[in-house]
């Protein structure tokens, strides 16, 4: 099998909006109890919005201000310059962009306060890269549900991109063994099997 790269070209400013959200956060509620979340990566809203309709949005934040947002986002706000998060925030969920995953993850680590999640959309094999693994053997390193579909990108399309992805999950201050759990996608609805 030969496996050729894309001949699209990377849309401005990495923005890949996560229009899977609706499929996607069922499955983190299945799995663990997120609280004022922080969502820094929110494009124009897509899991900020579904963690709203569920009570958890604490607030959604962006350095692009992206038009037709679907819900309110602090826009101009640089992630990676941040020293500390949102008043009362606990839980980080982000789909980052993709050029600056690693300084993401790690950013967001040291921001996140004791029993903190952090929940980042990353492709599957983001974890084999060697100088991504003290991110994977990190204490904090809590668990990934792979996505059993292929993700969808590209508004107003129904071709799913060639990628496999994760959420990557880590917890602050309590250490853990890390499992595997899959997200399957029946019938329009998402669900987590341990």
């Amino acid at each position: 099998m030969t496996i050729y790269n894309s001949t699209f070209d990377r849309r401005e400013s990495d923005y890949y909006p996560t229009l899977d959200a609706p499929l996607i956060m069922p499955l983190l509620f299945d799995l663990i109890d997120l609280e004022n979340v922080w969502e820094p990566s929110s494009g124009r809203g897509h899991l900020a919005i579904e963690l709203k309709k569920r009570g958890k949005l604490l607030n959604a934040s962006d350095l692009y201000d992206h038009p037709d947002k679907l819900c309110s986002i602090s826009v101009g706000v640089d992630f990676l310059k941040q020293d500390v998060g949102p008043h009362g925030f606990r839980d980080i969920v982000m789909n980052p962009p993709y050029s600056e995953v690693d300084a993401h993850i790690s950013h967001g680590l040291d921001l996140l306060p004791e029993k903190g999640y952090l929940v980042a959309l990353l492709r599957s094999d983001w974890s084999h890269a060697r100088c991504r693994q003290n991110l994977v053997t990190d204490e904090r390193f809590f668990k990934e549900i792979k996505l059993t579909w292929r993700l969808r990108w590209i508004e107003n399309t129904i071709t799913s991109g060639k990628h496999n992805y994760s959420l990557f999950i880590w917890r602050r201050g309590v250490p853990t063994v890390p499992t595997i759990a899959f997200g399957y996608k029946l019938k329009g609805e998402a669900h987590a099997r341990r």
